[in-house]
């Protein structure tokens, strides 16, 4: 597993359940849209963690990623 970064929304849920209010009051950075739902945030590498800034309000979450195999191409 790799581990990648999301920017998190401080005061909002860090997990969503689908059909909880949760679902729709999380939010996670976009470069793009901004705060929005984290089906719509942008995933950050190690290095982008340490020199970008975070926007108002943001925190870094970790989040793990599968590493493609050989299997996988």
């Amino acid at each position: 597993m790799k581990t990648m970064y999301t920017i998190h929304r401080i005061g909002t849920p860090r997990q969503a359940w689908r059909g909880h209010y949760s679902w729709y009051a999380s939010e996670y950075w976009s470069n793009d849209d901004g705060w929005g739902h984290k089906s719509t945030a942008d995933v950050f590498t190690p290095t982008e963690r340490e020199t970008l800034n975070l926007p108002d309000d943001g925190e870094w979450v970790e989040i793990y990623v599968n590493e493609p195999t050989e299997r996988d191409n």
